[in-house]
This record gives C-alpha cells, sequence and structure tokens, in this order.
C-alpha cells in the first residue's frame, strides 16, 4: 500500500490551497477559517433550539476551547447570539442572527467559486470514483479502533 501515500500527501495540499483561498476570498468580511466552519455548522444546525458549545465541537470534531473562542469572536461581529438557560445559567444557547444570513451566502458563493475552480476539467466519472473514495477514507479515519 505504500504507492498510495501520495494520496494522503495530496489531500493534505489541497487542503492547505482550499483554505488559503478561503482566507484570502473572505479576508474582506473578517472571517477566519475557524469562524467561517462554525458559521457554517451553526447554518447547518439553525433549527435546533438546543446548540451549545458542546454540541458544536462534537458536531464540528474539534474542543470546547477553539468553539468558545470561535463563538466570542461571532458574538463581537454581531453574527450570533448567546441566551441562557432558564434553569441552570452556566449553559449557553446558540443562535445565528439575521446578519449571519448575510455572511451565510457569501462563504456559500466563494465556496462555490472554489470547488468550481477545484474540479475544472475532470470528467465526471472520475469526480464521482474520487467523491466514493474519499468518502470511504473518512469513513476509515473515523471508525474507532479495538
Amino acid at each position: 500500500m505504500d504507492e498510495f501515500n501520495a494520496i494522503g500527501d495530496l489531500i493534505f495540499f489541497i487542503s492547505k490551497e482550499l483554505k488559503k483561498d478561503l482566507d484570502e476570498k473572505l479576508k474582506e468580511r473578517g472571517l477566519g477559517q475557524g469562524q467561517t466552519l462554525m458559521l457554517l455548522t451553526l447554518f447547518r444546525l439553525k433549527d435546533r433550539e438546543d446548540i451549545t458549545g458542546e454540541l458544536l465541537a462534537k458536531e464540528m470534531g474539534i474542543n470546547k476551547g477553539n468553539v468558545s473562542r470561535n463563538i466570542s469572536k461571532l458574538k463581537e461581529k454581531g453574527i450570533v447570539s448567546i441566551t441562557s438557560d432558564e434553569k441552570d445559567q452556566r449553559k449557553k444557547y446558540i443562535k445565528i442572527t439575521d446578519k449571519a444570513l448575510e455572511d451565510i451566502k457569501s462563504i456559500e458563493s466563494v465556496l462555490k467559486d472554489i470547488h468550481k475552480k477545484m474540479v475544472k476539467n475532470i470528467e465526471k466519472d472520475i469526480l464521482i470514483k474520487t467523491l466514493e473514495g474519499l468518502s470511504k477514507m473518512q469513513k476509515n479515519l473515523n471508525e474507532k479502533e479495538n
């Protein structure tokens, strides 16, 4: 299987390029990668009433400290609001604001452009096989080892 080690390297470098392009194109919005991913996750969960830092950490696979820092930055920008639970003041609920919808549209547009650039001039059947392979790789990496 050593012949396929280059796959991991390519995924790593593609990821770096994607992040660089995203940072560059979202610079004017003042959103970093962490905040952007947080906002996209919040948007995906927007219909839930119980969004907490703990839930976001689990959904995104990051630690609660990173969630807390990103949520604080998003709150400063008016993108999220935070309310306390009526029964347990330590428990905080996070909601996206109307301002977030504007940012989401901008992020989606940027991501669409980046993704279009990434798959340009690649045949559909190759893209389908690539997607299948990458999905299986992600599943393998997410499996718990015994």
